[in-house]
């Protein structure tokens, strides 16, 4: 049996090899547009390559199709999933409930898969772009080759430079499946505040997205600040759900309530009542993000803080639980980390994930409408994905 890969990336080289090791019979060659295989892997986790997490639940993706989502989900357990990287002699770590290499390095990763599809005897073309699948006789002509199955596996549309520029979306609705709507997802945010003096400042903080007066979701955790808005984990969190003119509402002190927090303030602002407004606030915010949230409460930074009236301090210390920033757009292309949409899962068979439209086509990854949250959610999908895939085609021949 000849099958033809569509991508090489995460999803993509797990197929070949699931594919492969089950039937060392059949012929398998992946086809990547770019000049290597396994781009996007190198740079997950900041290049530590994040791949899975502890906890793995439907709560922590979003699909058009839940019924569906959880199907899939339920059917890549964590053993198999520590046995394939055992397998391919990747020992594995946990922090905070995020499992890495032990090695903590995404090149031995992508390294320990490439050994293994040569290993197997996985045929890699890469700079090959597919842009057209023909059906042919049961199967299927790529680049004027004839493979009897067909797996898409080249992602969604975010960070094109690895490769994935929507093409995915191409082939699937050239070939009659439907696409939902897309758009980027684990991304910066662009706000219409002037932030630029923040660049590079980081907190931990609770960012809650509100739409109108209705709070959508909150998250806790890193916060980057950036020239231009919002970014960080939490952040990523929330942007596929964020739209212009939403606003986000930053709680930097999200230990304490306003009113013990103000209480605090005006402790802090008899004991240290020598020190200027932006000195007083240091033992807490980074000096500049202090003198930023200052001029936003109309207090000069040369006052002293024992010459704050109680009605400042209570102004100040609203600003540091609430401070509020409007949604400009998100940020999507190079900076968008995954993408929203894609291929409905209820067109697909979730024990195999072969096409009910088309027989012999199946599909991976982030090609399908599913992204999960930061923390190596997306990632283990693309696993699970893969080794539903490479038993599906098998059980199908």
């Amino acid at each position: 049996m000849k099958i033809a890969i569509i991508g090489g990336g995460a999803s993509g080289i797990a197929t070949a090899i699931y594919s492969k090791r089950i039937c060392k019979e059949n012929s398998v060659t992946v086809f990547e547009r770019s000049d290597r295989v396994l781009k996007k892997l190198l740079a997950t986790g900041n290049g530590r390559c994040n791949l899975s997490n502890k906890s793995i639940s439907s709560d922590n993706y979003f699909s058009h199709n839940p019924k569906e989502l959880g199907e899939i989900l339920n059917a890549f357990s964590p053993d198999e999933e520590r046995q394939f990287f055992e397998s391919l002699g990747i020992l594995l770590c946990e922090e905070n409930g995020r499992i890495y290499p032990y090695s903590r390095r995404a090149n031995a990763v992508s390294d320990a898969l490439r050994f293994e599809c040569e290993h197997l005897g996985i045929k890699i073309r890469t700079g090959a772009f597919i842009n057209k699948i023909e059906k042919n006789n049961g199967g299927f002509s790529v680049l004027g080759e004839f493979f009897d199955k067909v797996v898409i596996s080249c992602g969604g549309f975010s960070a094109p430079s690895f490769g994935t520029d929507g093409n995915a979306f191409k082939l699937l609705k050239s070939l009659g499946h439907t696409i939902s709507d897309t758009s980027y997802a684990l991304s910066p945010i662009k706000v219409s505040e002037n932030v630029k003096q923040l660049k590079g400042i980081r907190a931990h903080a609770n960012v809650t997205l509100f739409e109108n007066r209705k709070e959508i979701k909150s998250e806790y955790g890193e916060l980057q600040l950036t020239d231009y808005g919002l970014s960080g984990i939490a952040i990523m969190q929330l942007s596929r759900l964020c739209k212009k003119g939403n606003r986000i509402i930053v709680d930097l002190i999200p230990e304490y309530s306003t009113d013990i927090f103000t209480e605090i303030l005006k402790e802090r602002a008899k004991a240290l009542s020598h020190l200027k407004a932006d000195d007083f606030l240091t033992g807490f915010l980074h000096k500049i993000l202090a003198q930023y949230i200052l001029g936003r409460c109309r207090i000069s930074t040369n006052v002293k803080a024992g010459e704050l009236a109680s009605y400042e301090l209570e102004i100040l210390a609203k600003e540091i639980k609430a401070l509020s920033f409007t949604v400009e757009s998100v940020l999507g292309k190079e900076q968008s980390q995954a993408t929203c949409g894609g291929a409905l899962l209820s067109e697909f068979d979730t024990k195999t994930l072969q096409s009910k439209i088309v027989p012999n086509l199946y599909c991976t990854g982030e090609a399908l409408d599913c992204v999960g949250d930061c923390g190596g959610y997306n990632l283990h999908w693309a696993w699970a994905t893969a080794y539903i895939v490479g038993n599906g085609i098998n059980k199908n021949d």
